[in-house]
């Protein structure tokens, strides 16, 4: 999509269509907030402005509203479309659609959750290494057991700590 300075559409493609339910038509000349959720409004005018003080912008999440007012969660790119005098003219952006990004993050951090649920909850001492063989997981059995705090061997090679007196 793009925008003129102030904030209103002048070009949809086809996909921004799909992902809004609105037609060109309905867009074109129309403030590019009338379809950002509420809560994400202050972020994307914030985003709109420092483009136009030539400020670069790093990729930024909101969610935009569906015409049926379902939300969408879209990362956006955007950048300052020029004139030949190197005068702002607009912005020129590229929307991805994160939900499915989304839905994977979350039913990852659900899976670790159980997991690390699961390995505190355990009384048999056990700890996880990568395979650098750094500890990632060391479990409250195992601090007992070793009487070593998991944030003392944590990111380290020192797992055989709990077990001998030399590496």
């Amino acid at each position: 999509f793009t925008v003129d300075r102030q904030g209103k559409f002048t070009y949809i493609n086809p996909r921004f269509e799909i992902v809004t339910g609105r037609t060109a038509d309905e867009l074109l000349g129309r403030l590019f907030t009338d379809v950002i959720a509420p809560e994400s409004k202050e972020i994307a005018t914030t985003q709109f402005r420092k483009g136009f003080r030539g400020e670069k912008g790093a990729p930024y999440e909101i969610d935009i509203l569906h015409k049926d007012g379902s939300r969408i969660p879209v990362e956006f790119n955007v950048t300052t479309l020029l004139d030949e005098n190197n005068q702002p003219t607009g912005r020129y952006g590229i929307g991805r659609d994160i939900t499915e990004r989304n839905q994977a993050e979350s039913a990852l951090k659900e899976s670790e959750d159980r997991l690390h649920s699961i390995l505190q909850g355990s009384p048999i001492s056990t700890f996880v290494i990568d395979k650098d063989h750094k500890v990632v997981y060391w479990n409250r059995a195992l601090e007992e057991l070793s009487q070593i705090p998991a944030y003392e061997v944590i990111g380290t090679r020192g797992q055989w700590r709990a077990f001998y007196s030399t590496e």
